[in-house]
């Protein structure tokens, strides 16, 4: 049977059905009558025959309902009536009704609020291939999580051969300069590895290399890739957008690309608008100030991703044997990382979901608030369930 008619035989079971019984009763009327001649000309009685006919059928309404269930589409015409079965019980007892909805859309609701939060905040990957491969390093203390220094995280790529490299990363605010007019952006930093790291491909032109990732950026000048939804925006997502110039913090920088859509950056909540090289951090700072290569400063997101060979435990037991050879080679003196820092760790963890600072504080509140919202769905389906036996 092709597609098409067997979708022509759910339409006409399930919504003509009086038709199809009273073609039914038709059919077998005809066939009753034949048997019953059958056993007359045997020599019965008329009727004694009709009688015996029916009897061996099994009888004609338990015949009709098994040819009901044999045809395709019975399942949608019991579900159809069951269905009209409900609106009508429903319109019958309007005040349970009203009860039954308010109930379920209460548990339904606050459900669907507490989840869409728990899925943003623990749960969602980040958009790159393999996002299990990814791992976080974090520098924290309790639950008080900061970032990395320059110097750690350039002691961390030399000791962490478990990676096959490691990415800096930084939101910033930006300046753009756009008719005149300056406009506060957000974006960020990311380090010149950083998209053979995440195995991202812009969605046009070409992603940031290592000499991008130098200072003044390199033999070309400043380069810059764009967000979706910012080229969308603002470009209209023109592809001739390639090549023209940004003025960024009062520097020219040149447009050589456009992130895929929906990658919104590494740190959750914080969108990604325009992405510079960690480079630029050199325009942000004030002069002979730069944060690069201060061993106080902890302003980077360092995230590696592992190995084929490499593993979570395999990373950790790695870093739990490099970790005093890297704070010693990021601050030989041990005047920032001794003192208030002593405490602070070198730590990792999945970075399968980039980086929340919401995830540390509000992870664990969360899951308990999704099991009560749950249980409160459970509650309102059995007081609904109730209502309906009270009404019924």
């Amino acid at each position: 049977m092709s597609i098409i008619t067997r979708i022509k035989s759910y339409w006409r079971n399930a919504f003509s059905r009086q038709q199809n019984d009273r073609e039914l009763d038709s059919e077998l009327r005809s066939y009753i009558d034949q048997l019953s001649e059958d056993k007359i000309r045997q020599g019965m009685a008329p009727a004694e025959a009709r009688r015996t006919v029916r009897i061996e059928l099994g009888g004609v309404e338990q015949v009709k309902e098994n040819v009901r269930e044999a045809r395709s589409g019975a399942w949608l015409d019991s579900l159809l009536q069951d269905l009209r079965f409900g609106a009508r019980m429903l319109r019958k007892n309007s005040g349970f009704t009203a009860v039954a909805v308010l109930t379920l859309a209460l548990g339904i609701g606050a459900n669907t609020a507490i989840f869409t939060l728990t899925y943003a905040v623990i749960l969602k990957s980040l958009p790159v291939p393999n996002p299990q491969q990814l791992v976080r390093y974090t520098f924290r203390s309790g639950s008080e999580d900061i970032g990395l220094s320059g110097p750690i995280y350039d002691a961390l790529r030399k000791h962490e051969d478990v990676n096959q490299d490691l990415l800096a990363w930084s939101p910033s605010d930006l300046a753009i300069q756009e008719n005149g007019a300056v406009a506060n952006t957000p974006g960020a930093l990311m380090s010149g590895n950083g998209f053979r790291v995440l195995e991202l491909q812009p969605t046009l032109g070409r992603a940031f290399s290592d000499v991008d990732d130098e200072p003044g950026g390199g033999p070309s000048g400043y380069q810059a890739l764009l967000s979706h939804a910012y080229w969308t925006q603002h470009f209209h997502a023109n592809p001739d957008v390639l090549g023209q110039s940004l003025v960024i913090n009062g520097k020219p920088v040149a447009i050589i690309g456009v992130l895929p859509a929906g990658f919104d950056g590494l740190v959750v909540g914080q969108r990604t608008d325009i992405l510079l090289p960690l480079s630029f951090e050199e325009v942000l700072s004030a002069p002979n100030s730069s944060s690069r290569h201060q061993a106080g400063n902890f302003w980077l997101t360092v995230m590696g991703r592992l190995k084929p060979s490499s593993s979570f435990q395999s990373a950790q037991a790695n870093l739990l044997a490099t970790e005093k050879s890297v704070r010693a080679e990021a601050d030989p003196t041990g005047k920032f990382l001794g003192g208030f820092f002593a405490a602070f760790h070198i730590g990792i963890e999945s970075g399968r979901s980039g980086r929340s600072f919401l995830r540390i504080a509000y992870s664990r509140p969360l899951i308990v608030l999704e099991i009560l919202v749950g249980l409160l769905l459970l509650l309102c389906c059995a007081n609904t369930y109730s209502c309906s036996i009270t009404y019924s």
